[in-house]
């Protein structure tokens, strides 16, 4: 298993970020999975390039912030060259 740089967040000010983070990842999840962007006003998605671009951008911000979840997509994720 791939162990993050991080441990997590150390103080209050990183747990905020973390906490909102994970606020904007679950409406991704929940209105957008798999689509290029997140629109959360109307809760729905926008493609720009059709290969879920927030997932991808994500997951080095999720290794960073110590969290599972990046390495979790990673062995999901198939990539066509």
């Amino acid at each position: 298993m791939i162990q993050s740089v991080c441990s997590g967040p150390a103080n209050e000010q990183q747990q905020a970020v973390v906490r909102a983070f994970l606020h904007a990842w679950s409406a991704y999840k929940k209105y957008a999975w798999g689509h290029d962007e997140l629109k959360p006003i109307t809760q729905s998605w926008q493609e720009w390039m059709g290969i879920g671009l927030t997932i991808v951008d994500s997951i080095d911000t999720m290794y960073i912030m110590g969290l599972h979840h990046g390495v979790y997509i990673v062995s999901f994720l198939s990539f066509i060259i």
